[in-house]
């Protein structure tokens, strides 16, 4: 058979594999319901991902509704309020573990704190860098 959307063929492949290796490693380590419940999810939505990349109607109909503008804007508001609320997130934690590190006098909550502090500065770098990026594009 023919892949029309090879995107959603990886997709589907990486869950159905992820199901089957989750409900292998379940049924090795006594089996859980709520495991074999997301193993079987995982698995459906992958084989339904790789039957539709196999059909080339709905492969037509998913690359029209990626392309559409709408969509697009959803995306990048999306990827960029998720990209504000990580900034800030990192920067809570960075606060609370260099606070906790000198009140319990922790040295591992310190260096864990800077660890964090390190991913906040390198996100504030690459806002940076695409900002002026973009910027001279125009």
């Amino acid at each position: 058979m023919k892949v029309y959307h090879r995107k959603n063929f990886l997709y589907g492949l990486i869950l159905a594999v992820l199901g089957m290796g989750l409900l292998l490693v379940d049924s090795l380590n006594g089996f859980e319901k709520l495991n074999a419940m997301l193993a079987v999810m995982c698995s459906v939505f992958g084989a339904g991902l790789i039957v539709r990349s196999m059909s080339s109607n709905a492969a037509t109909a998913d690359r029209e509704e990626e392309n559409d503008p709408h969509t697009q804007m959803v995306l990048l508001k999306n990827r960029a309020h998720a990209f504000i609320i990580h900034r800030y997130v990192c920067l809570g934690i960075t606060i609370i573990l260099l606070i906790g590190g000198k009140v319990l006098m922790s040295d591992m909550l310190i260096f864990m704190g800077i660890g964090v502090a390190i991913v906040y500065a390198i996100s504030i770098l690459l806002d940076m860098v695409t900002f002026v990026f973009f910027n001279q594009k125009k």
